[in-house]
């Protein structure tokens, strides 16, 4: 979506529409009680093919019902408050509208999780696939063709959102019934409640660099700084993303075996192998990211990448890392480690982003996934201790940061797309025959992965 927002919106248009777009994602956070993460920790609860049944349609209801008794009320009264103190902006009718896009929205992530603890890969990629085509082509209408700009875009996410969430509604209760459990439903509260102060923080955390740089009066950099997130998360999403999505329902399979803990680990040390991989890609490919997709306006975005890309690494990893408090089921740990990390996020944006502007903001950004992570990794390992070798850890780490270094100088030295993308090429290669000398990454990984791309290696 980033090449139909930027040519589009301006700068400060595409940073207020990312802002938006991420307060839309805390509300659902915020309104739902964690539902979808507690959908997916209880699937594997050993429950019966009606048990299943009764869990996803409990499920799917509730979260209209949170919209209906909780999320519009609390919008509708918001919208009063608006007008009384002079934001006549926030209107009632907009207040539906975000109760709806959130409800709808919300019913579709419901969606992907079924067919995540399910592992339907398959089905799962259709239908993202046909999610991002009607946001695309909805959104080409709308701001190509009717050129209404920010609103446009807005509208398009809106509608999007209800049309593929009407259809998982209907396509889940068809299949599990109207079937509600009381004791599912205070399970489903209990585990997720947590979820509440925690995606907050979360929010705070995620965007104490943007609400800095609207404090301080950089609009023209949130821009700059949205296009670059997009650029240094997207290398890692197409990695991440998949993995992601087996990654809770393969460790909540096995956490019981006897070598449990050394499988997680094992798997974990990969995936950290192949996110360090793709964020020296993105870091290094960066000038060309930003040639292909924006105008002139955005090229200091290509700056940040690096900053963004090595802070959404400790990101990637946190949530990976808090496994060990889901597997407990300490959800209530959460919000303690995400206060806190929120208040180090406020802490580090107002003391750098006034000084060093919109890189100050992403450094303190970078900094505060770290923290978060190390606070995040130290309470998981004390409930579940997976089992990892500092050794692999510290080989990848130095084995990305050298060709990051090297690349990066030359990229500024002698600025050129050919160099970005000879830098970016030797430092992926270099990194890569590291990781395999090593043993951290095996063929057969690398077969793996090509094999799905279609891709045959030689033996």
């Amino acid at each position: 979506m980033v090449p139909v927002y930027t040519r589009a919106l301006s700068p400060s248009d595409y940073g207020l529409l990312d802002t938006i777009l991420r307060f839309v994602t805390m509300c659902m956070g915020v309104a739902f009680l964690g539902i979808r993460q507690a959908y997916q920790r209880l699937y594997f609860d050993k429950r019966t093919e009606a048990q299943d049944r009764t869990l996803t349609a409990t499920v799917v209801l509730a979260n209209f019902a949170v919209t209906i008794a909780v999320l519009l009320p609390f919008l509708m009264l918001g919208s009063l408050v608006g007008r009384t103190l002079g934001a006549s902006q926030i209107t009632v009718l907009r207040s539906i509208a975000l109760a709806a896009w959130v409800a709808f929205e919300a019913t579709y992530m419901i969606g992907l999780s079924y067919l995540q603890v399910r592992l339907r890969s398959r089905q799962f990629v259709i239908v993202q696939s046909v999610r991002l085509l009607l946001l695309i082509t909805i959104n080409i209408v709308l701001l190509r063709l009717f050129h209404l700009g920010l609103n446009g875009a807005l509208a398009g996410n809106l509608a999007a959102s209800v049309l593929s969430g009407s259809f998982t509604a209907t396509v889940l209760l068809r299949s599990a019934g109207l079937r509600i459990s009381t004791k599912l439903l205070k399970e489903i509260v209990a585990f997720g409640l947590p979820y509440i102060p925690t995606v907050i923080f979360a929010y705070i955390i995620g965007n104490a660099d943007r609400l800095a740089l609207i404090h301080f009066g950089a609009m023209a950099s949130l821009g700059l700084l949205a296009l670059a997130a997009k650029i240094g998360e997207l290398a890692l999403m197409v990695f991440v993303g998949p993995v992601d999505n087996v990654w809770s329902p393969y460790a909540f399979s096995v956490f019981s075996d006897a070598n449990g803990p050394k499988k997680i680990g094992l798997l974990y040390t990969k995936i950290v192998a192949m996110c360090v991989f793709m964020a020296l890609g993105a870091s290094l490919a960066a000038p060309i990211g930003v040639s292909l997709l924006t105008h002139s306006g955005y090229e200091f975005a290509s700056r940040l990448v690096p900053i963004i890309a090595l802070g959404w690494v400790f990101n990637v990893l946190t949530t990976l890392s808090d496994i060990g408090i889901l597997i407990a089921k300490k959800t209530w740990m959460k919000p303690l480690a995400s206060g806190l990390t929120s208040v180090i996020a406020v802490a580090l944006q107002l003391l750098l982003t006034p000084r060093f502007g919109v890189i100050g903001a992403a450094v303190a950004t970078a900094l505060t996934n770290m923290a978060f992570f190390l606070i995040v990794r130290t309470i998981s390992q004390r409930l579940y201790p997976m089992t990892t070798r500092p050794r692999d850890l510290l080989i990848i780490v130095v084995a990305g940061a050298v060709p990051l270094l090297v690349g990066a100088n030359l990229s500024y030295a002698y600025p050129s797309l050919w160099v970005s993308l000879a830098a970016s090429f030797f430092a992926l290669l270099t990194y890569g025959g590291v990781l395999l000398r090593t043993g951290i990454i095996e063929r057969a990984d690398v077969g793996f992965i090509a094999s799905r791309l279609g891709i045959r290696l030689g033996t």
